[in-house]
C-alpha cells in the first residue's frame, strides 16, 4: 500500500472506531460489570470488523449492486438484534426499580460484540462511503493483512479502552446502575427501531 492510502486507512479506521453507536453502549455495560467481559466484546466486535475488511477488499461493492436488497436486509436484521439488546436492558432496569432484581450483565459478549459488528448500519455505512476510497484497486496479500489489522485493531482497542475505564471509580457507580441501564435500554431500543425502519423502508424501494 502507498502511504497516502495507509494514512487514509488509519483516519477512516480512527472515524469508525470513536463514531458512537450500539457498539459503544453495549461495551460500557459489559465493562461495567466485569472488564473481562468487555473486553470479550471488543474482541467480537473486532473480529466483526475483520469480516467487513475482508468483503470490502473482495467486492463488497459489486455484491451490493448485484443484490441491492442486501444492505436494507442487514440494516433491519441488526436493527432487530439491537432492539431486542435494548429491550432486554430496560427491562433488567425496570425490574431492579420495582422488585430490587440484581442487575444482570451480558450473556456471551464475545458472540454478541460479533452479531453486533457484522449487522450494524453504522458499520455497513462507512464501509460502503468511506473504506472503497482509501483501498488499493488490487488485492494482495500485504493488504489483505493491513486493512484488517488497522481497522480492527483501531475499533477492538478503543473498545477495549471503554471496557477498562467503564467499572472504575464514580464512572463505574453509574454504569452499574439501574438508571444507566434503562436509559442505555432506551437508546439501544430506539437506534434499533430506527434502523429496521430504514432497513425496510430502503429495501421496499429497492
Amino acid at each position: 500500500m502507498t502511504w497516502p492510502l495507509l494514512g487514509g486507512l488509519i483516519s477512516v479506521s480512527l472515524i469508525l472506531a470513536l463514531t458512537p453507536g450500539p457498539d459503544t453502549l453495549l461495551t460500557l455495560r459489559c465493562g461495567a460489570r466485569s472488564t473481562v467481559a468487555g473486553f470479550r466484546y471488543a474482541a467480537g466486535a473486532a473480529t466483526g470488523i475483520v469480516v467487513w475488511s475482508l468483503f470490502a477488499l473482495t467486492g463488497l461493492r459489486l455484491a451490493l449492486d448485484r443484490w441491492p436488497q442486501l444492505l436494507p436486509a442487514v440494516t433491519a436484521v441488526g436493527g432487530v438484534l439491537i432492539l431486542a439488546l435494548g429491550l432486554a436492558a430496560l427491562r433488567n432496569g425496570l425490574r431492579h426499580h420495582a422488585v430490587g432484581a440484581p442487575l444482570t450483565p451480558p450473556r456471551r459478549p464475545a458472540v454478541v460484540g460479533l452479531a453486533s459488528s457484522l449487522t450494524n448500519p453504522k458499520t455497513g455505512l462507512i464501509f460502503l462511503a468511506a473504506f472503497p476510497r482509501v483501498l488499493p484497486d488490487d488485492l494482495t496479500l500485504s493488504s489483505a493483512v493491513v486493512v484488517p489489522a488497522i481497522a480492527a485493531g483501531s475499533v477492538g482497542l478503543w473498545l477495549a479502552l471503554l471496557a477498562s475505564v467503564a467499572g472504575r471509580g464514580r464512572v463505574g457507580r453509574v454504569l452499574t446502575g439501574p438508571s444507566f441501564e434503562v436509559v442505555s435500554g432506551l437508546v439501544l431500543a430506539g437506534m434499533g427501531a430506527l434502523a429496521v425502519y430504514e432497513g425496510l423502508a430502503h429495501g421496499a424501494i429497492a
